[in-house]
């Protein structure tokens, strides 16, 4: 049963749970929601592989200065992240025209920052939202259980 207590159109990345907050420099654009890796270099960059096996690692939004989850992180930004652990919920995104999630679906990395259906990846959480972006052009956001 999906949880009604969170709201159904959240502006915040942080849905239940309190993760570690981190901040480093970005190494590129980075979309709040975002699952985010740690370089050697002490920055930060968008999780790059499909599937694989992410760290619960997401970009905030920088609302330190009134910054919102379409505000896009720049190279040089410091990127605010929270470091999740199971059972927390985040808003995730789905790329354009990604196959549709169901409430209960299990979702792993897209490759690029977002969340897709499990293919044969690492089970990142459960969507608890239906969402059929398969015919969309812009991002969509979903709510996820972390596993």
């Amino acid at each position: 049963m999906v949880d009604i207590t969170i709201n159904a159109s959240p502006r915040t990345i942080r849905l239940k749970g309190i993760g570690t907050r981190l901040e480093l420099p970005a190494a590129g654009t980075i979309l709040p929601g975002s699952i985010c890796l740690l370089g050697s270099a002490n920055t930060v960059t968008v999780w790059g592989t499909a599937g694989g096996h992410p760290p619960k690692l997401f970009a905030l939004e920088n609302e330190l200065i009134g910054k919102g989850i379409d505000d896009n992180y720049v190279s040089g930004d410091l990127v605010q992240m929270e470091w999740f652990t199971s059972g927390d919920w985040v808003l995730a995104y789905v790329a354009a025209a990604a196959t549709a999630l169901t409430i209960g679906a299990f979702v792993e990395a897209d490759g690029a920052g977002g969340v897709r259906l499990f293919a044969s990846g690492t089970i990142l959480g459960v969507s608890m939202d239906a969402l059929d972006n398969s015919g969309g052009a812009n991002i969509a956001r979903v709510r996820i259980a972390l596993t």
